[in-house]
Order: structure tokens, then sequence, then C-alpha cells
């Protein structure tokens, strides 16, 4: 399998796990509470490990990635599905999750830097355009 193309998939598959893992945890939040789970770990003595970081950062340039590839490469579909004010929200979000702890270097961004841009003078809105 071409390289690009087993990197896309892991990339999508990621985020699918991702979403399912969400949708599951979330069913079961009420019960996580700081009494019942003062620490979020897999069990007693399983902390997070000192490659957390690391292996966050990895996760969330793969997703920017499928983020850069929905702009630019399915803007007019997004838009024909009438999805866009759902891309530029969730896209919002998470330019600011990862500008805020810095989990993405300036220059792989680059990609999306006009939209970025925008997202900072908070001039983004749900009538939002392609980037260039």
């Amino acid at each position: 399998m071409d390289q690009s193309i087993w990197d896309f998939s892991c990339s999508l598959l990621a985020l699918d796990f991702y979403n399912q893992i969400n949708m599951l945890y979330g069913t079961v939040t009420e019960f996580c509470t700081p009494t019942e789970c003062p620490v979020m770990n897999a069990g007693i003595g399983q902390e997070f490990p000192k490659t957390f970081k690391s292996t966050i950062q990895s996760i969330v340039r793969r997703l920017f990635r499928v983020y850069d590839h929905l702009y630019n490469r399915h803007f007019a579909e997004i838009y024909t599905l009438g999805i866009k004010a759902h891309l530029n929200t969730s896209y919002r979000h998470f330019f600011f999750f990862i500008d805020k702890f810095d989990l993405i270097k300036k220059d792989e961004l680059i990609p999306l830097e006009e939209l970025n841009a925008s997202i900072i003078s908070g001039k983004l809105n749900s009538q939002q355009q392609q980037p260039k």
C-alpha cells in the first residue's frame, strides 16, 4: 500500500476511533467524578506515560491534516452538504486547543494560515469561505 494512502487511512481511522470512544465515554461521564476517578488512568499505578505530550502532538498533527484535506480538497462538497458551519466550528475549537497548548509548530499550520488568521482576529464565522 502506498505510504500516503496508509497515512491518510490511519488518520481517518484514528479519528473514527476517537469519535467512538468519545461517544462511549460520554455515556459514563456522570459516574466519573473526582471521588470515583481522582486520576485519569487505566487502573491503580497506571499514570500517563512521560511521552504523553509527544503522543498527543503526533495525534493532533494527523487530525490537522484531515482538516486541511477537508478545506482544501472537499470544501465544495462541504458547502453543498450544508455543513460548512459545522466544519468551521469544529476547526475553530481545534485551532484554539492546539494554539493554547502549543501542540503543532507554526510552520506546520501554513496550509491553513489564512483561516487561522481569521480565527485569531475573530473574523471567522459560518460564512467563511474556503482558504486560498
